[in-house]
């Protein structure tokens, strides 16, 4: 089930503690965008996958408790579980804690990336079309020199098992027909990485989906 209350996030993290420059951001719907550039490198790499909804959820706690704290002049002794860690905050100042708890953050971020990133192997699944598109503002513009496609499961509307098409500016441009997107859902639930080459044709928008193994 979709957080209500958590709109989404963009971090950005930098410095030796992290290894390098990161940008990321987390989107209600559980899309993740990251780009990165670690120490002693010079190649950027960007890239996108879409976490479950618990794990949503854990951003949107960790934001809710240290926004909370941002606002207390001192801290009392407390304890703050994450995960199999432990955070005690104490009356030690509070930008000192509040930085504790970007670093939280980043190291949650960190093992999603871990997690979602191992895939490698390419392995072509079907061949169908983009649909909805009548229903997408501006969609020749959202359309225009994109050869790619991200695909993301999406948890509104009337049908429970819709996958969604956006383009490399987080723009929707239309979905994965229903008689596929069953399938398609249930691949994104379990933690694949799928994506779509989008070929024009006189008719309509051909996708070619391809997952990540």
């Amino acid at each position: 089930m979709m957080s209500n209350r958590f709109e989404g996030i963009k971090l950005e993290f930098e410095g030796l503690f992290y290894g390098g420059s990161y940008e990321i951001e987390i989107f209600s719907d559980g899309r993740f965008y990251y780009s990165f550039i670690e120490n002693e490198s010079i190649e950027i790499q960007r890239g996108c996958f879409q976490i479950l909804q618990k794990e949503v959820m854990m951003f949107e706690e960790l934001m809710e408790h240290f926004e909370l704290l941002k606002k207390q002049g001192n801290y009392t002794v407390t304890e703050f579980r994450f995960g199999n860690s432990l955070l005690l905050l104490q009356r030690n100042g509070r930008k000192e804690t509040i930085e504790v708890g970007k670093n939280m953050i980043f190291e949650y971020s960190k093992l999603l990336m871990d997690k979602y990133m191992k895939s490698t192997k390419r392995v072509f699944l079907l061949d169908t079309y983009l649909d909805g598109t009548k229903y997408i503002r501006n969609f020749n513009w959202k359309i225009k020199n994109m050869t790619t496609l991200d695909l993301f499961r999406e948890f509104s509307g009337t049908y429970i098992n819709m996958v969604a098409a956006y383009n490399d500016r987080k723009e929707k441009v239309g979905y994965v027909p229903k008689e596929h997107s069953e399938v398609l859902a249930r691949l994104v639930d379990s933690g694949k990485k799928l994506y779509a080459l989008a070929i024009p044709t006189d008719e309509a928008i051909a996708l070619k989906i391809y997952m990540y193994d």
